[in-house]
């Protein structure tokens, strides 16, 4: 029977990474090509990380202060609030960011703020996919987080800076940096949340749709690469960084 469950184990897995073998046969070094297109790579790995480090500054303090709630009904109904996002596909998410910052608001008309097409605009889409994550990720390090140490801290007479400062932060480093290696991976792929809100700047998402719609396939996978090489890369440092904690 575990010869049998091996066989299909093995043989979803390769039909899994059947489409990233196949594509392999388009890759190639063209160096017009990667000049052409590396402005959006760019743009796409700029926005990305400037997005997940905001994401990361915010919910660190979001997670330890639900962590902190007593009861745990009211944990859990903070912790659904700030992560139903997760539940909403990309694409409906922009259309309702597109009503929301798009359509004529008088607050954003006074400060003369602009969220269409605009990097204002790609950071606060990419913000709304990513921060679901990161307060997940964040909030299971303060979880996980010796309940004998904390109660020792406070016995010890420590203030809640020196809790965090001693106590949180050596152990929840792996989370903040899996977090944001995690926040980059869904930023840098985002797409539907981009292109209604966002269009411009241009990023590498973007520019794939745009040689897609021109059915320019081979090309659209060629610069594709930049992404797969990327999230892979991610990938295997989250991965890394999961078993390094795990067999800590």
């Amino acid at each position: 029977m575990k010869k049998v469950f091996l066989i299909i184990c093995i043989f979803l897995c390769l039909l899994l990474l059947f489409p990233l073998l196949v594509s392999f046969k388009w890759f190639n070094i063209n160096i017009h090509v990667f000049i052409e297109n590396f402005k959006y790579y760019i743009n796409s790995l700029m926005f990305s990380f400037i997005s997940s480090l905001i994401a990361i500054i915010v919910s660190i303090p979001i997670a330890y202060t639900i962590n902190g709630f007593k009861f745990r009904f009211l944990k859990e109904i903070f912790k659904f609030l700030f992560t139903i996002n997760i539940s909403i596909p990309d694409l409906i998410m922009g259309l309702l960011l597109l009503y929301v910052y798009g359509r004529n608001n008088l607050l954003l008309d006074i400060f003369h703020i602009k969220f269409i097409d605009t990097s204002l605009g790609i950071i606060t889409a990419m913000l709304y996919i990513s921060i679901p994550y990161t307060i997940n990720l964040i909030l299971l390090g303060f979880e996980s987080t010796s309940k004998i140490l904390i109660d020792e801290a406070y016995a010890l007479g420590s203030t809640e800076f020196q809790l965090i400062k001693y106590v949180y932060l050596p152990h929840i480093w792996k989370y903040i940096l899996r977090a944001f290696i995690i926040s980059m991976m869904y930023c840098i792929s985002a797409f539907g949340v981009i292109i209604v809100l966002a269009y411009y700047p241009v990023l590498l998402t973007t520019k794939i749709f745009q040689l897609f719609q021109q059915s320019d396939i081979v090309q659209a996978i060629q610069i594709s690469y930049y992404l797969i090489i990327t999230s892979i890369f991610l990938y295997v440092l989250n991965f890394i960084l999961e078993w390094f904690s795990i067999t800590k």
